[in-house]
């Protein structure tokens, strides 16, 4: 979908190969991560990011019933699946301006 909107997006297999783009590319503002994941949870994968790149930029995407307030530690945002286009372009937008 990121595609579609006319961003420049990495996908990655998993976390770990995330924060290694990451650790190498200091420029990433945005991460956009599901919350569960069997590696890492999401609030893990974004709290590692934050440490490397201050700033940085959180979406998290759930289909969870997950209670936002349990995993927004600071201003990040939440996507419910399923969301559309226009959510997803919209939670980028205010997240990049």
């Amino acid at each position: 979908m990121m595609n579609l909107l006319g961003y420049d997006f990495h996908t990655f297999i998993n976390p770990v190969s995330a924060l290694e783009f990451i650790q190498q590319c200091p420029d990433v503002k945005l991460l956009l991560t599901d919350i569960a994941m069997h590696e890492m949870r999401g609030e893990m994968l974004a709290r590692q990011a934050k440490e490397k790149i201050s700033g940085i930029e959180v979406i998290f995407i759930t289909g969870l019933g997950v209670d936002f307030h349990e995993v927004n530690e600071d201003e990040d945002m939440i996507l419910y699946k399923p969301f559309s286009l226009q959510e997803l372009s919209c939670a980028v937008s205010s997240k990049l301006l």
